[in-house]
């Protein structure tokens, strides 16, 4: 008696369940290998941003260090190009008061309301205006600190002392003059020539007559040369 053959339970080459798994393991090293391309592609992706972060953060660094370097530079020569005249004018714009100090010891506070080629025109308390000669100034302060800086030139027309005196004068105000030796007029400001101002004064005594005859009570008159003025201090009315 003749037994059966037994069942062929093996799956030959050609087979679709092997060719099924065998395609399976191809797909899943694929797979394996694409997911590491990937990540090695976003590790040299973390790396290149880290690495322009780094140059962006040294690049600010390196731009702050040199805006530092200009400012500095800037201000060097904003200090060695300060004029007194720049300076001047500049709290002139600012408007805050200042102290001037003038040779005879005297200072002089109040806000700079004009800076002329040779005096400035300075607003005081009191209502009261002095017009104080550049030559005369030997310093002064301000609120401004080390912040302070005269490098530009002074723009536009300036008028001198004789013109503001002269401007003055049309009124014929009460005024009193400083003059060089450190000698103070008290009077009435007449008119301003060329180089001399005339000042109407108050007789020297009142009442009594001198051993010339001539009264000392009379009015006088006083020419003053412009070039010995110091300092003219006026009353504001108004």
């Amino acid at each position: 008696m003749a037994w059966p053959p037994e069942p062929n339970n093996r799956i030959s080459p050609s087979s679709p369940d092997r060719a099924d798994r065998a395609g399976g393991g191809t797909d899943n090293r694929a797979d394996n290998r694409a997911g590491q391309q990937a990540g090695d592609q976003a590790d040299e992706a973390g790396d290149l941003a880290d690495a322009l972060a780094r140059f962006a953060a040294d690049a600010r660094v390196d731009h702050q260090v040199a805006e530092r370097r200009r400012a500095h530079w800037r201000a060097r020569q904003a200090e060695e190009a300060t004029t007194f005249a720049g300076l001047l004018a500049n709290l002139a714009e600012i408007g805050q008061p200042i102290v001037l100090r003038d040779r005879s010891g005297g200072t002089h506070r109040g806000v700079l309301a004009v800076v002329g080629t040779d005096a400035v025109a300075l607003t005081q308390p009191g209502r009261r205006l002095s017009l104080v000669a550049l030559d005369h100034i030997v310093s002064l302060d301000s609120a401004q600190g080390q912040s302070l800086r005269g490098d530009r030139p002074v723009e536009g027309e300036r008028p001198s002392l004789r013109h503001l005196l002269a401007e003055l004068a049309q009124d014929q105000p009460d005024v009193a003059l400083t003059l060089a030796g450190n000698t103070t007029l008290h009077g009435r400001l007449l008119w301003v020539g060329e180089d001399v101002a005339a000042v109407a004064m108050p007789p020297a005594h009142p009442g009594q007559t001198s051993t010339s005859g001539t009264p000392d009570w009379a009015p006088r008159c006083t020419y003053v040369r412009l070039s010995s003025v110091a300092v003219a201090s006026f009353s504001v009315s108004g």
